[in-house]
């Protein structure tokens, strides 16, 4: 398993890849969903509740991100999220040029 960070174009970039099975075509629009899981995992008996890939949308959702997937069946797949950046304020200065102590 392979992860990454980084950042392009305002985004934080978050990518994890792996050379598992990979995930069969007919399924990848459904990966996502809750409670999903493919004939595979269901055939191979991988523990698993199909949530977590739920909750990272979520939570990728929550923040105006998104999360999506490349895969390739036999070779496996690659997962990227990507959340906005926000430039936070800059703090007061007072006349003198130096930033003003908390509360003031």
């Amino acid at each position: 398993m392979e992860v990454t960070t980084g950042v392009a174009d305002g985004e934080a970039v978050l990518t994890v890849a792996d050379t598992g099975m990979g995930i069969p075509a007919a399924d990848l629009g459904r990966i996502f969903e809750r409670f999903y899981r493919t004939a595979a995992a269901t055939r191979q008996i991988i523990p698993g509740t199909g949530l977590g890939l739920a909750v990272a949308t979520a939570i990728a959702d929550a923040h105006n991100g998104a999360i999506t997937v490349e895969s390739t069946e036999g070779q496996g797949s690659t997962f990227t999220v990507r959340l906005p950046l926000r430039t936070l304020p800059t703090a007061p200065t007072d006349p003198a040029g130096q930033a003003a102590a908390p509360g003031q």
